[in-house]
């Protein structure tokens, strides 16, 4: 569920989305939208007003009683099936910061997915078109930087070659 935050936020996103045929819509709210934002956000719980919660109570005894009068088999307390009060916040009670909060969580949800599907599907990177030189260049810094990585890791695991790093280190300041 996304509550009651996150459901004011999907009500002002709606119009927004407009441009999009409804499996588009169904697909980048429904199926990924929505379910970030339910492991992610935090929710709260959404409330009638008296005046509907008294309309729903009605409706509910009107059907159960139409259910009754129908004979048909029933398993369970129909009562069950009649709203009933519940704590929580009102539909026009959400906050601006609340609204932001909610959208902000949702969209790291969302930069982390994309992120990891486009990491998973990508093609095979292009090289640049750039001079031979700049390449050569470029591939030298390349492996340069792989063999200090290298050396710092060795360093972490190897007390020796630690101290002949940092005496190597050491020189080159001075």
């Amino acid at each position: 569920t996304v509550g009651l935050v996150g459901t004011e936020l999907i009500r002002r996103l709606n119009p927004m989305l407009a441009g999009l045929n409804q499996r588009q819509f169904d697909r980048a709210m429904k199926l990924t939208m929505v379910r970030v934002m339910a492991e992610r956000a935090e929710t709260v719980r959404l409330s009638l007003p008296q005046q509907d919660l008294d309309w729903a109570v009605a409706m509910g005894e009107r059907m159960t009683g139409s259910l009754r009068e129908a004979g048909y088999p029933i398993v369970g307390d129909l009562a069950d099936l009649t709203p009933q009060p519940v704590p929580g916040r009102q539909p026009d009670d959400v906050s601006d910061t609340e609204l932001l909060d909610t959208a902000l969580v949702t969209l790291a949800g969302l930069a982390e997915q994309y992120a990891s599907t486009w990491w998973a599907e990508r093609g095979p990177e292009r090289e640049v078109d750039s001079h031979g030189l700049t390449r050569g260049a470029s591939r030298a810094r390349a492996v340069g930087f792989k063999a200090k990585r290298a050396a710092a890791r060795a360093a972490d695991r190897v007390p020796l070659a630690g101290r002949a790093l940092g005496a190597y280190l050491g020189r080159r300041r001075t």
